[in-house]
């Protein structure tokens, strides 16, 4: 028997592992050789389904009391011992994960592996993203921003994020407290007013590795700690709109 019919259900098992949303955002997180080890598991339990299926299959075909010529003809192509059950798990691999992926939200798939294995800046956007929760981000610069996130990206892969900006600012160097320039739903509102179906919203992405802290940001707390710095805010606003 050639054994290099077993190669079948290991490829099934990458392409599962690979393509099925709830388990391909955590194997993106994994080394290679856990990867193949992962791959190397599923495959054997696709090829064992497959076998045992084939097989309750044949018994059950063998018991009919007429047999059908096609089913005889394509029974006697599979020459070698096992590539029936090594062909189907390739076959199930590919629907398995089809009929999986119909069910399944790619946003959920995506927050329930950054809670397993993502890092804290990625649980922190993706929390801002689903809950609308605003986020202040620091800058190596000193330059901060206070958004929410516009998208969650794939674990792993956090080379730039993406925020919508509603304050923006510097840090103070002797302090380090807040300083705040740039209040953006001004602009958001003077849109609205002047046309109500605007849908205008300001984007901006920030490169990773230039963030040098990133925390929740709540607007009623900062407020109580920081009245000063929120009253001239404001009164900037009202002096912007008059």
């Amino acid at each position: 028997m050639p054994w290099n019919v077993f190669i079948f259900p290991l490829v099934a098992g990458y392409y599962f592992l690979s393509t099925c949303k709830r388990y391909k955002y955590i194997n993106q997180r994994l080394d290679r050789q856990r990867l193949i080890f992962n791959s190397i598991l599923c495959g054997i339990l696709l090829f064992t389904f497959s076998y045992i299926s084939l097989h309750l299959a044949y018994y059950a075909y063998a018991k009919l009391s007429f047999h059908l010529v096609f089913f005889d003809r394509l029974g006697s192509h599979f020459k070698y011992e096992y590539l029936d059950a090594s062909l189907l798990s390739l076959f199930l691999s590919w629907f398995l994960a089809q009929i999986i992926n119909t069910r399944l939200d790619d946003t959920t798939e995506l927050y329930t592996t950054i809670k397993k294995v993502g890092t804290d800046l990625e649980r922190i956007i993706a929390k801002s993203y689903l809950d609308f929760e605003l986020i202040q981000f620091t800058l190596t610069n000193n330059k901060f921003y206070i958004g929410i996130a516009t998208e969650i990206p794939p674990p792993g892969s956090l080379a730039y994020l993406s925020i919508k900006p509603f304050y923006s600012g510097y840090r103070s160097e002797d302090t380090k407290r807040l300083v705040f320039t740039n209040n953006y739903s001004n602009a958001y509102e003077s849109y609205l007013d002047n046309d109500p179906e605007n849908d205008m919203s300001m984007t901006v992405i920030i490169k990773s590795e230039d963030v040098t802290t990133a925390t929740p940001f709540d607007l009623g707390i900062y407020t109580h700690f920081n009245s000063k710095s929120i009253k001239k805010m404001t009164s900037e606003k009202h002096d912007n709109k008059s």
